[in-house]
């Protein structure tokens, strides 16, 4: 189909006079684009992308009633998230900011009024909690990968909004209690439940990794302080069971850990904090054997994608991420040396995964828990340099922006391998 002929369907589903099939002809058109997702087509329709988009939030911001009536809202919503997924991670060729522009709502009202609906919702396994939950949920894979716009008002006014209205919040800590309870959980699931431990999680994690503590109304402490000891209980309680998870189980379990992460990465090493969070060393060898149990499950690995594009994918970057912290701010590395089988599981899943920042996560690990003979045994030479300057040529064509979420000094860890030998 021809921009000329989308911009037409467009305009149709925009009119008062607006018809079932106006919805249908819309979805099918951009279930094809989803399949053969082309930049071309994104470029040449854009206009009439962007007033889809602009429409679709002014629907989302009336709340309820379209879905009670018409699936023929569900079907366009879902599929429109799909594409707007597929323009973040297989659309290099559309600048930024037109994505920036298609993907945010217009204003922060209605954004906020979106919101204030799912929290007044009474129904917890409404539609419109999932799409809505799509909806940010696209808006933080964006944030991650273009961490420039957590400065902009409208994300700062948002990501306030999730604190003030979700996360520090009574409702929060009960369904954080409710996780903690394995069996409990996966028979009373809820859409509301998930809307707060994973999409409030993901939008506060993407933003801290994209903005300084200037613009937002609490601290690292103050974080940790009302979700730790929940959190540490809540890990170490599912990861017993792993092989047993669900995907609600696994997309909370990710955006939690990831959420630490960015706490504990807020405009830099919060060694105080995070010596908080993990008060007594035995805190810190439990936590760091449950983030085991989640590296060394290896159906894990076929699921995880090149790109931060899926929640295993999150959740073994945030796993290993956080298992470096644990490493350099903790002092067990006595515990670590003592597990016999944790090399092996580390270049097992440096070699099988696909994702370069993963890859040097995993021997950042191995550069700082080995002995120098234990390093000098491992034939990965080759490897690691090929991450390590891949890493660094991308970053220098893209020098004009922040290129990708991780720290330069963990980066220089991984590399320590290499060096040593």
């Amino acid at each position: 189909m021809t921009a000329a002929n989308f911009k037409e369907l467009v305009t149709e589903l925009l009119t008062a006079s607006s018809t079932l099939t106006d919805f249908t002809n819309i979805t099918v058109q951009l279930q094809q684009e989803n399949v053969k997702f082309s930049a071309t087509f994104t470029s040449e329709s854009y206009e009439s992308i962007l007033n889809l988009e602009q429409w679709a939030w002014k629907i989302l911001s009336q709340g309820y009633e379209h879905y009670a009536t018409n699936s023929q809202y569900e079907q366009l919503f879902h599929t429109l998230t799909l594409f707007n997924k597929n323009l973040i991670f297989n659309c290099d060729s559309i600048e930024v900011t037109q994505k920036a522009l298609l993907l945010f709502p217009e204003s922060t009202k209605s954004a906020q009024q979106i919101l204030e609906q799912v929290k007044t919702s009474t129904d917890e396994n409404h539609v419109y909690i999932t799409i809505v939950g799509l909806w940010f949920d696209n808006i933080s894979y964006f944030l991650h990968d273009n961490p420039q716009f957590g400065t902009s008002t409208g994300i700062i006014d948002i990501a306030n909004y999730f604190a003030n209205h979700f996360f520090i919040t009574n409702e929060y800590r009960l369904y954080l209690i409710q996780f903690q309870q394995f069996e409990n959980f996966q028979l009373n699931f809820s859409m509301k439940q998930q809307f707060y431990l994973k999409t409030c999680s993901f939008f506060l994690s993407s933003y801290f990794s994209a903005a300084s503590q200037d613009n937002f109304g609490y601290t690292c402490d103050q974080m940790f302080e009302h979700i730790g000891e929940n959190y540490l209980q809540i890990i170490q309680n599912h990861t017993q069971y792993i092989d047993t998870w669900n995907e609600h189980t696994l997309a909370c379990c990710s955006h939690l850990i990831g959420l630490i992460c960015a706490c504990c990465w807020w405009n830099g090493e919060k060694i105080l904090e995070v010596k908080k969070l993990f008060s007594a060393e035995q805190i810190a060898c439990n936590h760091a054997e449950a983030l085991i149990r989640i590296i060394n499950y290896k159906p894990l690995y076929q699921r995880i994608t090149i790109q931060r594009a899926n929640d295993e994918t999150i959740l073994m970057d945030a796993t290993l991420f956080l298992f470096n912290i644990i490493v350099q701010t903790q002092n067990i590395n006595w515990y670590f040396r003592s597990i016999i089988q944790l090399a092996d599981i580390l270049l097992t899943l440096a070699e099988t995964i696909i994702c370069d920042k993963i890859c040097l996560l995993a021997y950042g690990i191995l550069s700082e828990v080995l002995t120098d003979e234990q390093m000098k045994d491992l034939k990965i030479i080759d490897s690691i340099r090929g991450y390590y300057f891949d890493t660094l040529e991308q970053g220098w064509h893209h020098s004009s922006k922040k290129y990708k979420q991780i720290p330069v000094a963990y980066l220089l860890r991984g590399n320590c391998i290499f060096i040593h030998m």
